[in-house]
């Protein structure tokens, strides 16, 4: 790429980076980010580089996002805010949605 351009990420690229940013920055419920880390949402857009804007998302993250919520079999923000999701179970969905989007 030349000239400051950046490669755009695919929808696995954002869902393991999504995973990342929780397994280093630790799983919050009820915002996309807090002081403690990230929603499954939250995460998923700072992986995509989106974080600080609310101006939409990448057509890989509109991706990313149906890849899990097909796997979860709910929508990502009210599954990741029940009461007895962990930061473990939000990571493994993450990467188990990533080895399945194509």
């Amino acid at each position: 790429m030349a000239n400051g351009e950046t490669k755009s990420k695919t929808a696995k690229e954002i869902l393991l980076g999504a995973a990342q940013v929780i397994r280093e920055r630790g799983h919050v419920k009820g915002h996309f980010k807090g002081p403690d880390g990230f929603c499954a949402v939250g995460a998923l857009r700072q992986a995509d580089g989106y974080y600080d804007s609310y101006v939409g998302y990448s057509e890989a993250m509109t991706e990313a996002r149906e890849c899990i919520e097909s796997l979860i079999g709910d929508k990502l923000i009210e599954w990741n805010d029940q009461e007895e999701r962990t930061a473990a179970e939000v990571i493994d969905a993450l990467e188990r949605a990533a080895a399945s989007c194509t």
